[in-house]
């Protein structure tokens, strides 16, 4: 009798014990989904809400000012330098920051010479950042390489997006008049003074269509 007494008492604890050890494994996973959930969070709220840091750019600069990113209007074409924002509209050039905006995009890697380059791809959607070393410094360069995104999906910074009205994007960065923005179909920005890395916002029929990256010309 006292055998079978305890053999369910030992019984009856291994239940417990399993229960306990089930709850704190449900637990744990409601846990890390909402560590998950808080982080996705933060990540539409710094993609979404982030406003421009810089004042926006005149049509008409008055005398005596200058502004450093306003390069030339030539045709349909503005074209600015150093306009971090617009040049890289993922935040910082790190990985983890474009891999924020593009969490459904394959990654891949490839290698060659001095460089690294991480690539992001999806359908015809592909950006590039790549890691270069030049041979006259023992620093890296980091800058996005070619690339393009027609991808309607995604908000970029400052809530740039595929099918915003061209309206709507030059009024984020410019004080341009209502005559000088239906003249425009592109926005190109340089990294820095070199001018040898562009990228391009490209407006078909009043709406920003493609985002071109790594373009070596103007």
């Amino acid at each position: 009798m006292q055998k079978n007494i305890l053999c369910v008492a030992v019984l009856l604890i291994f239940i417990g014990c399993e229960e306990n050890r089930q709850a704190k494994s449900l637990n744990d996973i409601a846990s890390i989904k909402t560590e998950i959930n808080k982080k996705r969070e933060l990540s539409i709220d710094k993609t979404q809400a982030a406003p421009s840091k810089y004042k926006k750019i005149k049509e008409r600069v008055p005398e005596g000012e200058c502004d450093r990113y306003f390069l030339a209007f030539k045709d349909s074409t503005v074209s600015l330098c150093c306009l971090e924002e617009l040049y890289n509209p993922f935040g910082l050039l790190i990985e983890s920051d474009i891999s924020g905006y593009l969490s459904d995009y394959e990654i891949s890697y490839e290698t060659g010479g001095e460089s690294k380059t991480i690539v992001f791809s999806k359908n015809q959607n592909m950006v590039r950042l790549v890691k270069w070393k030049s041979e006259y410094s023992d620093h890296f360069e980091l800058f996005l390489g070619k690339g393009q995104l027609t991808d309607n999906d995604l908000t970029l910074l400052n809530e740039i997006k595929i099918g915003m009205t061209k309206t709507e994007f030059i009024n984020r960065y410019f004080q341009f008049a209502d005559s000088t923005i239906k003249k425009i179909n592109q926005v190109s920005v340089c990294l820095d003074e070199r001018g040898d890395s562009y990228t391009k916002y490209k407006f078909e029929n009043d709406t920003l269509s493609r985002i071109n990256f790594g373009v070596w010309e103007e």
